[in-house]
């Protein structure tokens, strides 16, 4: 009897914390709509959210986040080349995203 109490309440919490990290973490099909790079439309590395970095081939969550950090320790892009400054992105990376990106 006391591992299936013991099994209830588990399933209770799991319920309930679930349902709460889908309220609290929602998110507006208007903000994600926004966030999404169009075809041909080029991205702002000194404007560019997270998702739409995410979306350049060759970035990841986690260079995404490195360009993020880097345009705010810096003030900004000057130059699309300046992106070799991240670790992880070379020249070659660089030149592959020069159709796509702007500054």
């Amino acid at each position: 009897m006391k591992k299936i109490h013991k099994a209830l309440v588990c399933s209770l919490l799991m319920v309930s914390t679930v349902g709460l990290f889908a309220k609290t973490h929602h998110v507006s099909k208007e903000k994600t709509e926004h966030s999404i790079v169009q075809p041909g439309q080029k991205v702002d590395l000194n404007k560019a959210t997270l998702v739409q970095l995410e979306s350049l081939k060759g970035i990841g969550a986690k260079k995404a986040q490195e360009i993020v950090s880097y345009r705010q320790a810096h003030g900004g892009f000057k130059s699309v080349d300046e992106l070799t400054a991240i670790r992880g992105i070379n020249q070659r990376l660089v030149d592959d995203l020069k159709q796509r990106v702007i500054v």
